[in-house]
């Protein structure tokens, strides 16, 4: 196992996701003293996760030696208007707290971060980021790379389905992940690089052997023929509702749904949304 986490790490997308950036940012985050502070932190961290950190000589951030730019991540990702008031919050900074200082995986912090309702109580991926920024040693990063790379290594079957991530996944994955670092560092303790090396090379087998997208363009319909269904237009408004643009909305809900809508539903986003206010159709309280 040594040998596949030495090859695969090296084919880890270090361009798009600087490892000082990381580190670094890790590093500061433990030792932030105020909710500013660790926030900002956080939001740099998500921009990150999108791989949205590039270096760049000419950049206004700066960290050790390196100059950063920034650019604009998904908005399912990060929303300014949805998720920068509560990442800076005192009550978000006093949780951040808790699990930085945390020493064992509690499944119950998961669902504690849902409660500040930063993203779809359903939602796995970035709420597994967030906490391994907070505690990077005790929640592992989690996304399809890595699950489709445990699936494999496991004779498991293979889940493409884009709601397949759950908080149950994300548990068996730490499990497994816990037990393939002990296979590779069976006589201490791995550290935060070591760990890392472990994450980078399932994400980059996971990822190499994901299905290659048909080039041609279809449309996802669904039973009723329509193209998108009733629960994701209430996503939609729901998204709208929360500060998104409409077109903002259109796309965060095509993505996690992995559709391809037609080009109007972006160009023309209001025709659709008033269309299914009149259907009496409204976003989530």
């Amino acid at each position: 196992m040594k040998e596949f986490v030495e090859a695969w790490k090296q084919k880890f997308h270090d361009e798009k996701y600087s490892k000082t950036f990381y580190s670094q940012s890790l590093k500061n985050i433990k030792e932030s003293k105020n909710n500013e502070q660790l926030g900002q932190l956080i939001i740099l961290m998500l921009h990150w996760k999108d791989g949205k950190v590039y270096e760049d000589p000419s950049g206004s951030l700066k960290i050790l030696n390196k100059n950063y730019s920034i650019g604009n991540p998904k908005p399912f990702t990060y929303n300014s208007s949805i998720h920068k008031p509560i990442l800076l919050s005192q009550e978000f900074f006093e949780f951040a707290l808790e699990m930085i200082a945390s020493d064992s995986f509690d499944e119950k912090n998961v669902k504690r971060l849902s409660e500040f309702k930063l993203w779809k109580e359903s939602a796995i991926v970035i709420p597994a980021f967030v906490l391994h920024t907070l505690s990077p040693k005790i929640y592992p990063l989690y996304d399809q790379h890595v699950e489709r790379a445990m699936r494999t290594l496991l004779a498991q079957e293979l889940n493409e389905k884009p709601n397949s991530l759950t908080l149950e996944t994300y548990i068996q994955y730490k499990q497994f992940f816990e037990s393939f670092l002990q296979t590779i560092y069976p006589d201490h303790q791995p550290n935060l690089e070591e760990i890392k090396a472990v994450d980078d090379a399932l994400w980059s087998f996971g990822k190499w052997l994901k299905p290659k997208r048909k080039t041609e363009k279809t449309f996802t319909y669904n039973s009723d023929n329509s193209v998108i269904s009733y629960d994701m237009k209430v996503d939609v408004l729901t998204y709208i509702d929360r500060g998104m643009t409409q077109r903002q909305a259109m796309e965060t809900v095509a993505n996690e749904h992995n559709l391809v809508l037609k080009e109007s539903y972006y160009l023309y986003p209001g025709s659709h949304i008033y269309r299914w206010k009149k259907k009496g159709i409204r976003g989530k309280q």
